[in-house]
């Protein structure tokens, strides 16, 4: 993103088989998760729906994997074309909210 990025924030386990997983699922901020780091709002509305296409181009080529992914990825990224579709309707819009010290 030009005026900011994109962080996933992936959280380790380690199970008694001896695999591993990655986890982003959390509570709250700072938290294992996806966030978006703004630097300026102005223009980013145009940003959202490239964002969310990308998304789903990465879940489409990945998608033989997804039965290693926990549950809730799994909703996630099922949904994830339903937004797009949503944005590209009009149904659903996208606020930044931005703040400075």
């Amino acid at each position: 993103m030009p005026n900011g990025n994109a962080i996933v924030i992936m959280k380790p386990e380690s199970h008694p088989d001896g695999s591993f997983s990655l986890t982003s699922t959390g509570e709250g901020f700072g938290d294992p998760g996806f966030y978006f780091v703004v630097h300026a709002r102005d223009g980013m509305a145009s940003f959202v729906v490239p964002t969310w296409q990308i998304c789903l181009r990465r879940i489409e080529r990945f998608r033989r994997f997804r039965v290693f992914l926990p549950q809730e990825v799994r909703s996630f990224a099922e949904g994830v074309a339903v937004i797009l579709d949503a944005y590209l309707s009009g149904e659903l819009t996208y606020t930044v909210l931005t703040a400075r010290r």
